[in-house]
C-alpha cells in the first residue's frame, strides 16, 4: 500500500484533527457571545464542562475499554491535570475573554508552548533541548506576529 495515500484510519484522525481545531477556534466566539448575553465566567466554564461530560458519557462505549486499564495512579493524574488543566484553564480562560477580549485572551493562551517547556523542565526534570527552545521561541514569535 502506497504510504502517501491515507488510510481509512488517517482519514478519521484528520476529521477530528479538523473538529478539534474549528471547536478550539470557535471557543472565543461562543464565550464572547455568551457573555455578551449574560453568562459570567463561571457560567460559561460550567457549560463547557458540562457539555464535555455529556459528549463524554455518548463516547464511553467507545473508551471503556482503555479507562479499565488505567491503574490507581493514572486516575489520579488524570484526575489532577482535569481539574488543574481544563477547569483551570477554561476558568482563567474565560474571565480574560471576558475582561482583555477573545483576541488578546487566545493570543496569550497560544503561548502555552513555552509554559510547557518551563513546566516540563522544573516538574518532569527535562532538559531544555535546542530544538525545544527555537519551538518555543516560534510559538511566541508567532503570537506576536498575530497580535500585530
Amino acid at each position: 500500500m502506497d504510504k502517501a495515500i491515507p488510510s481509512s484510519k488517517s482519514w478519521i484522525g484528520i476529521i477530528q484533527i479538523i473538529t478539534a481545531a474549528v471547536c478550539w477556534g470557535t471557543l472565543g466566539i461562543f464565550s464572547t457571545y455568551l457573555n455578551q448575553i449574560g453568562f459570567s465566567g463561571w457560567q460559561t466554564t460550567i457549560l463547557r464542562i458540562v457539555t464535555a461530560a455529556l459528549l463524554v458519557l455518548v463516547m464511553l462505549p467507545k473508551l471503556w475499554p482503555h479507562l479499565i486499564k488505567l491503574r490507581p495512579k493514572q486516575w489520579i493524574g488524570l484526575a489532577f491535570q482535569s481539574l488543574i488543566g481544563v477547569l483551570g484553564m477554561s476558568l482563567c480562560y474565560f474571565f480574560a475573554v471576558i475582561y482583555v477580549g477573545a483576541g488578546p485572551a487566545v493570543a496569550l493562551l497560544y503561548t502555552a508552548p513555552v509554559f510547557s517547556l518551563l513546566f516540563s523542565t522544573l516538574l518532569l526534570n527535562e532538559s531544555i533541548t535546542r530544538q525545544s527552545a527555537l519551538l518555543a521561541l516560534m510559538a511566541v514569535f508567532g503570537v506576536g506576529l498575530t497580535m500585530l
